[in-house]
């Protein structure tokens, strides 16, 4: 046996080894992330606003931002927030899943931000859904690479609350639609990812792709490096060819410059919807689903619709407000644009305002499958 079989062998005995110690240790550290996750206790919050709310998104962005506040950098998972719109018996419901140990803090920043709207502890309404009956699941993803911004409130001549709102409100007796929005602030770090893809663009090397094709368009880099040299055509140093970009590709690039100037949270949106059938439950978290293309524009970002569940994981990762992978990154703006209290300028109708006939009975029995609508 030759020497370069021999070394070709120890090196892909050395890479399995590699391989396997690593699978060994990102299992060891999931493991050790659900321990802690369910070790973890939550209150639900139900929010009561004002019909006369005249607040708009921005107070929403400035609540984002302290509570941003609960960042820990020698925690390795971080506490995370929930903040969910539902619609149930056609009333339209928001509520704040935050940690126990955190809800006077969190509590406070929404008081500080929204001072007149009302908050009470509640039963979880996801406890008083009937396993029995049909439902789909789906996750919002991105179109894009997460430095990428998607449209904000601030380029929205209405208010972007008011297309989500009358989807939920669109609902027959045996749907429900719920919306989750979970979130845990990151560390100022990724902003480092879209400067560096800004550069990236700027000077000619993209960063898309798989890992496998970036180094394989690195490897052919080398070899072309190799070759300029050879022939003495390589360029001064110091000299940066320029690049030229179109309108739109310098309009994004700016927008990931102005994205990353702001705090950020790792985000996972769900949407879960309850119907008679599964074929309408289908439809129905497609049409929710589709209120968030609002927020697309082509040369930026956007929201898409992954994968369709109908299976009980689905309705226990929910149930459980579990975030277990990375997500992606929204920044404050982004977040108040999705998420926010109605004001003046919602006229949805079957909002949940303080105030309303229907509270009292909504908070002493909290969403009760089997709550007649007569007795609203």
């Amino acid at each position: 046996m030759s020497l370069f079989v021999k070394s070709m062998i120890a090196i892909s005995i050395a890479g399995v080894l590699i391989v396997v110690v690593y699978i060994l240790k990102k299992m060891q550290e999931e493991k050790e992330k659900m321990k802690c996750l369910k070790s973890r206790r939550y209150r639900l919050l139900h929010i009561l606003v004002p019909k006369n709310n005249d607040k708009a998104p921005v107070s929403a962005e400035q609540m984002f931002a302290s509570l941003h506040g609960i960042f820990r950098p020698d925690e390795k998972w971080q506490e995370q927030i929930s903040f969910e719109i539902i619609s149930h018996n056609k009333f339209i419901h928001f509520y704040v899943n935050v940690p126990e140990d955190l809800k006077d803090f969190i509590e406070g920043q929404i008081y500080a931000q929204y001072p007149t709207v009302e908050i009470n502890e509640v039963e979880d309404y996801v406890s008083e859904k009937s396993d029995s009956d049909y439902f789909v699941g789906a996750e919002l993803i991105l179109n894009r690479e997460d430095v990428y911004p998607i449209k904000t409130f601030l380029n929205f001549n209405v208010d972007p609350l008011a297309a989500i709102t009358s989807v939920l409100a669109k609902t027959s007796d045996q749907e429900e639609v719920w919306i989750q929005i979970i979130i845990r602030p990151v560390s100022d770090t990724w902003q480092d990812k879209g400067v560096a893809y800004v550069e990236s663009i700027r000077s000619g090397i993209s960063l898309g792709g798989n890992i496998w094709g970036r180094l394989f368009k690195g490897f052919l880099g080398l070899l072309g490096d190799i070759v300029r040299t050879a022939t003495n055509r390589s360029t001064e140093a110091g000299e940066a060819s320029e690049i030229k970009l179109s309108g739109p590709q310098d309009a994004a690039l700016k927008g990931i410059e102005e994205k990353i100037t702001k705090l950020g949270f790792a985000s996972k949106i769900r949407v879960l919807c309850f119907a008679d059938s599964i074929t309408s439950a289908r439809a129905k978290v497609n049409v929710v689903s589709g209120a968030f293309k609002q927020f697309n524009i082509i040369n930026l970002n956007g929201f898409g619709i992954g994968q369709l569940y109908t299976n009980k994981n689905f309705y226990e990762l929910y149930k459980k407000r579990l975030f277990l992978d990375n997500g992606y990154i929204l920044n404050i703006e982004e977040l108040a644009s999705v998420y926010h209290l109605p004001n003046t300028t919602v006229e949805t109708p079957n909002i949940v305002w303080a105030g309303s006939k229907k509270v009292n009975l909504l908070q002493i029995y909290p969403l009760k499958a089997k709550l007649k609508k007569e007795m609203l």
